[in-house]
């Protein structure tokens, strides 16, 4: 996982950049880092005794569920780890020429609201970026993900700290792959020495999201030399990332504009006092067509066409714990 700093605050930037509408740039944003924030995995349960099953695309860091194999081709494979023939991680392969083509199905159906298209535009973008940024990695507890020699190249790190963890995902090599300054190294489980430079992943993908746009039939801008440049200043930076992203943002929206992350669930429920885990749906009579209830039937959906169209196609050459 990238982080809220690129999943939100990047993203928003990004498209605003690109010339989208700042209302529609802040829903993607918000639905790009949804993906993340979605992980409550109680059956929700009302005051008046109806029930909700709340649709999960991301775990904790220790959740036990991270080392169900089962489970974690539900979330981590469709959402984080989007993978190729093999089930390795890999951005530009036949396996998202799918998903994107899906998800213009979507975008193009007269039966979705301007809404419901920023929601499945925004899980499309989260599920891009963390292909490249998670390269190399699958999204199952198997050895696959068993790495060694953990290594930050500009400085003294926790690498050592990596085995400690289950291999699951990227969790043996840290918040390493998300972290948008880092040069780092590590040994893959055939002992071969993989490099990385972020701020160079993180480049390609910006230069790459105006290409996705338009293969989902949108127009957009081209990111030129002098904006592409800034990013990659950001990308160098060790913090303050959100903030230099929401400088970008309120350059290219109109002043008074909200840019700030939309809190779905806390606009839709809210808690009984005193009763554990008991929801009161703040209007009853827009709760399907929130954006809450909404971004969980475009992550269902997603999820539901990986499993049909993807997984049934998948070889996995790996112990899988």
């Amino acid at each position: 996982m990238a982080g809220k700093s690129f999943h939100f605050n990047g993203i928003q930037a990004v498209l605003t950049d690109l010339g989208m509408d700042a209302k529609k740039a802040n829903m993607v944003a918000s639905a790009s880092q949804a993906v993340d924030d979605f992980h409550e995995d109680k059956l929700i349960v009302f005051d008046d005794g109806r029930m909700f099953y709340p649709v999960v695309t991301a775990h904790k860091s220790f959740d036990a569920d991270n080392l169900d194999s089962r489970d974690a081709s539900n979330v981590w494979m469709p959402f984080h780890f989007f993978p190729n023939a093999h089930g390795v991680c890999e951005p530009d392969t036949p396996n998202v020429d799918l998903l994107i083509q899906f998800v213009k199905t979507r975008i193009d159906s007269t039966e979705y609201t301007d809404n419901e298209k920023c929601l499945y535009l925004g899980i499309l973008l989260h599920i891009l970026v963390d292909t490249f940024t998670h390269r190399g990695f699958m999204g199952l507890y198997c050895r696959h993900n068993d790495i060694s020699a953990l290594e930050d190249e500009d400085a003294f790190d926790l690498g050592f700290t990596a085995n400690a963890l289950p291999a699951i995902g990227h969790g043996e090599a840290l918040t390493y792959p998300d972290d948008m300054w880092r040069r780092w190294s590590y040994r893959d489980h055939q002992d071969v020495k993989q490099t990385r430079d972020n701020k160079e992943v993180f480049s390609d993908i910006v230069e790459k999201i105006p290409g996705y746009l338009q293969r989902l039939g949108m127009e957009t801008r081209e990111m030129d030399r002098a904006k592409a440049s800034k990013y990659k200043e950001i990308f160098a930076m060790e913090e303050g990332h959100d903030k230099a992203f929401d400088q970008i943002t309120l350059a290219n929206v109109p002043a008074g504009e909200s840019i700030g992350y939309q809190y779905w669930r806390d606009q839709t429920l809210r808690g009984v006092q005193s009763k554990d885990n008991t929801w009161i749906k703040i209007d009853p009579n827009t709760f399907e067509s929130s954006n809450w209830v909404l971004f969980q039937k475009a992550a269902k959906e997603i999820r539901t066409f990986f499993k049909e169209a993807i997984f049934p196609g998948l070889t996995i050459n790996t112990k899988v714990y």
